[in-house]
């Protein structure tokens, strides 16, 4: 097989896997009762809570209309908090609640029983490969995205 002929199958199979796992992965969302939007709220702000509404709207790249509702119908869940900030109260500072954390542990339990069955067929070594191998491919299309800003 040429070079050009393994990175189209490469490409081919990796697709083929994304959507297996979006697949398995939308599976278990549609059973817990929160959407794929609420999921990637709730995602970024347990990396970087708190957080204004305005400014989850701004990098999650929702309108202030989405993002006031999903805000909404997460804290009906009770699965964040709003706290009014006491010198501006225009500004609503958005956190996860202990039962927001709780939903989004499940779903990473459920999610990694996914990843180790859909990996089962490699053994340790393999994967050690695969990683290196993938941060090396990011690695260069970070830095090609990089010197295309400059």
């Amino acid at each position: 097989m040429q070079r050009d002929e393994i990175i189209e199958e490469i490409f081919s199979i990796t697709e083929t896997v994304s959507h297996f796992w979006r697949d398995y992965f939308f599976t278990i969302l549609n059973k817990s009762d929160i959407n794929f939007t609420q999921l990637r709220v709730m995602i970024l702000l347990k990396a970087e809570q708190p957080m204004l509404g305005k400014n989850l709207a701004k990098r999650l790249q929702l309108t202030p209309s989405s993002i006031t509702q999903t805000l909404e119908n997460l804290a009906q869940k009770q699965y964040i908090v709003r706290k009014q900030d006491k010198d501006d109260r225009r500004n609503v500072y958005i956190t996860l609640s202990a039962s927001g954390e709780a939903i989004l542990d499940d779903l990473r339990q459920k999610r990694l029983k996914i990843l180790t069955m859909m990996n089962q067929p490699l053994t340790d070594a393999e994967l050690q490969a695969e990683l290196s191998r993938q941060r090396k491919v990011l690695t260069h299309l970070q830095s090609i995205r990089s010197s295309k800003a400059q």
